[in-house]
């Protein structure tokens, strides 16, 4: 059976504005008249705690609010109104919050989205969105002209020092007579775009509805005006004192914060958050001290590097609420929040959809559905063989039941609104479990939780262990951990010392721990340097960083009718390294067949060190440890031996890629009437010159039929599927049975480099979800497994 999507729960863009839509839109100038002195925001007067701050009131909040939007319809000859869509790039972005206010009021979309990951990104983020105006802080010259460039018809605005929130607050106390009236309010369809990742391909955007800021405020609202500072002497009210909101506006979490504290009168605080979102215990509690917060809301890691230090117990005793947002709360914060007997809540949401369970009440692990939140729908994971092989040692697991959470896109309001907007990237998949709901449409969580009785027999908990891939399987079949545990120890450890050792020059990225079904795990500690900064060499040399580069796809890169001129690949090893001042020995080149060779089960893999021969060394040693088997050297020997059938494959794979891939492509551009997304004109399509896979979410009920291998087929048969392939002599001693029926290879980078070159066989299985195979640190760590990069 076969679902259709939902219709709108809330208004169109055609309807006139819902009461509760107005509650958010004239939250301002209510509040302005019924309580104009009342504090609205709390800001720092410099980038420091000891500049002080200032406040900002209800009535000088309109004023500025007012006067901003009058000034920006005079400013361009875009019609400012709904169906613009603003790009605010300004870091620190409280120094956008009036501005964010001003193009609310005038019925702009407002857009928030990164520059740290370059210029393409950007660009694409803004085509994307569709944004017609850039309000940007700090930018150079050579940006502006670039992005002008890419899009002729967007205007762009430097917003000078005296636009910034602080500057237009400090004026307003000076005076400046009567403010304009207060535009008639439109509805900003959508009200909010925000980027949901760009790290590993397209990034997506997600749009969110005024509406959607409406479904949760009557619950939310009436939480925030209950809450009370566990000390009874303490004079913290949230109608008294602000709250610190420590995210950032491209985060949901900001967002739904933020549209709370509007409707309800209640004042909110915010600081400059750095760009490596670390802020020292001392910083933060600096902060707390010099604004004279009432509550915060921030990542547990913060809070728990305040909670840890006895100097700060009586500060956060005298908060209302500490509100923990973006990160697993652990069973250790949670004993440390009973211990310091502080008010806190740890809220567990999404980026598509903002909070959906809550724990305010100890363990602060055990998470709840919100009261006007629909509950998920648990379906157990299921692990067959691990309880099979277990059994067969006489062993059991323990009794938990780990479950999976979705959410009914016919249940939930929130869901179906983001489901709805324009160029949603919202993954929606057919319910799997059983009942009345199977094939409905639903979302998935991903992550694993454990499913735990609560005070009563139908009062449900949830302990969040991690998500599907964080399973680290015991050997020995001893059973299975998550890794999301000890891999928040480990930021816990590293990211403090990193920041104050770096200066800022690299911060956390990622911790994760790898070992799923293997003897030995892997700890993988990425790091995310700033784009800003330029590593000199005495950086280098402190640290003896190191270039490694994965060449994996060097040779598969081909035109197409959507690239007919592809930009020609160069490898690190025909770079003069030596005139860029570069040391030889540190850098190193991985290749090898991975994806780009579509060989799964045929694992092995180049390392590439011309000039570091200790470091081969090693790897040789390592290499007669973990060796491959002897049809894959045998393959691939052959193979790189015959070099006219090489030279022959690979040129027949680029074009085989480029016909396929424009085939793909053409189709995407005609499937648009089965995909229930309104006023779509096509499929959007990436215009890659190298990719060797493609997905179509084209399901069917009936189960595909299953065809056996069959163990007499020859490589050759597989792999030279055409009448006109030369022959090649594979000198095999026995039949090989290979998944793929083409191998999309790179074969040349198999060739030997000279007396530095080494072969070094990597074992294992690439898996899901963004992560990488990599030859050289699987071996160095003596493991035969997958590792992030």
């Amino acid at each position: 059976m076969v679902y259709p999507m939902p219709t709108l729960s809330g208004p169109s863009s055609n309807d006139p504005l819902t009461p509760e839509e107005l509650s958010i839109l004239l939250a301002l100038p209510r509040a302005a008249e019924k309580t104009p002195n009342s504090l609205f925001i709390r800001l720092p007067k410099g980038d420091k705690p000891g500049d002080g701050h200032i406040d900002v009131s209800y009535a000088q909040a309109c004023s500025i609010i007012s006067r901003l939007a009058s000034a920006w319809r005079a400013r361009t000859n875009l019609p400012l109104c709904t169906g613009t869509t603003v790009c605010l790039l300004i870091e620190p972005s409280l120094h956008g919050v009036f501005h964010h206010l001003a193009f609310w009021a005038l019925g702009c979309t407002v857009q928030y989205a990164t520059t740290e990951l370059g210029d393409d990104i950007t660009d694409a983020l803004l085509e994307q969105s569709g944004c017609k105006l850039v309000v940007h802080y700090g930018k150079t010259s050579s940006w502006v002209r670039g992005r002008q460039d890419k899009h002729p018809q967007m205007e762009i605005f430097a917003l000078d020092e005296d636009e910034q929130a602080r500057a237009l607050a400090c004026k307003e106390f000076a005076g400046l007579g009567p403010a304009p009236e207060w535009p008639a309010p439109q509805r900003p369809s959508p009200a909010v775009i925000i980027q949901l990742s760009a790290t590993t391909s397209t990034p997506k955007l997600m749009s969110f509805s005024l509406h959607f800021y409406t479904l949760g405020l009557p619950f939310n609202g009436r939480l925030l005006l209950a809450c009370l500072p566990p000390c009874p002497s303490s004079p913290k009210r949230p109608q008294t004192h602000p709250r610190l909101v420590g995210a950032l506006p491209s985060w949901q979490s900001f967002h739904g914060c933020f549209v709370t504290h509007l409707v309800t009168a209640t004042p909110m605080a915010l600081i400059p958050i750095p760009q490596s979102l670390v802020l020292s215990t001392d910083d933060l509690a600096s902060w707390i001290k010099v604004l004279d917060v009432g509550g915060m809301s921030f990542c547990p890691f913060d809070i728990r590097g305040i909670l840890l230090d006895d100097a700060h117990v009586e500060l956060v005793q005298s908060m209302y609420l500490i509100s923990m947002v973006g990160q697993v709360v652990d069973q250790q914060l949670s004993d440390l929040i009973v211990r310091r007997g502080i008010n806190a809540a740890n809220i567990l949401g999404m980026t598509e959809l903002g909070s959906l369970m809550v724990a305010n009440r100890a363990p602060y692990t055990h998470l709840r559905p919100f009261p006007d939140f629909p509950p998920p729908l648990a379906v157990p994971i299921s692990d067959s063989d691990m309880e099979n092989r277990s059994a067969a040692h006489g062993m059991r697991h323990p009794p938990r039941r780990d479950v999976q959470l979705w959410y009914l896109v016919s249940q939930c309001p929130q869901l179906a609104d983001v489901a709805l907007q324009k160029g949603s990237s919202l993954k929606l998949e057919p319910f799997p479990g059983p009942g009345p709901h199977k094939g409905e449409l639903a979302m998935n969580m991903v992550d694993v939780f454990s499913q735990v009785n609560g005070e009563g027999d139908e009062d449900l908990a949830y302990v969040h262990i991690g998500r599907v891939d964080d399973y680290l399987r015991l050997y020995n079949d001893m059973g299975h951990i998550s890794a999301s545990p000890y891999e928040l120890a480990l930021q816990t450890l590293v990211r403090v010392p990193l920041a104050n050792v770096s200066h800022g020059r690299w911060r956390l990225d990622a911790v994760q721990l790898f070992g799923a079904d293997m003897p030995k795990t892997a700890l993988v500690v990425q790091l995310l340097g700033d784009l800003n900064i330029q590593v000199n060499d005495d950086v280098i040399d402190m640290y003896d960083i190191h270039l490694l580069v994965d060449e994996v796809y060097a040779l598969q890169v081909y035109a197409s009718k959507y690239v007919p001129c592809p930009i020609p690949f160069t490898s690190a090893l025909s770079v003069d390294l030596a005139s860029h001042s570069i040391d030889s020995s540190r850098v190193h080149v991985l290749g090898g067949p991975g994806k780009a060779f579509g060989s799964v089960g045929l694992r092995i893999g180049t390392f590439i060190s011309q000039y570091n021969f200790e470091l081969l060394a090693l790897m040789e040693h390592i290499a007669d440890i973990n060796q491959g088997c002897t049809s894959t050297d045998m393959l691939y020997t052959s193979i790189l031996s015959d070099v006219k059938f090489r030279d022959w494959f690979l040129e027949e794979n680029r074009r085989r890629l480029a016909a396929a891939f424009e085939f793909a492509a053409d189709c995407a551009e005609n499937i648009v009437p089965h995909i229930p997304i309104p006023e779509d004109p096509a499929v959007p399509i990436v215009e890659e010159n190298e990719p060797a896979l493609v997905g179509l979410g084209l399901g069917t009920d009936e189960e595909p039929e299953q065809v056996p291998a069959d163990p007499n087929d020859q490589v050759e048969d597989l792999l030279l599927d055409q009448v006109d392939a030369p022959e090649v002599d594979l000198q095999l001693d026995e039949p090989i049975v290979v998944v793929e029926d083409v191998l999309e290879a790179n074969l040349a980078m198999m060739q030997p480099v000279g007396p530095a070159g080494v072969l070094i066989p990597a074992l294992g299985q690439v898996q899901n979800g963004g992560i990488v195979e990599s030859p050289l640190i699987r071996s160095l760590l003596g493991i035969g497994g997958i590792l992030g990069v």
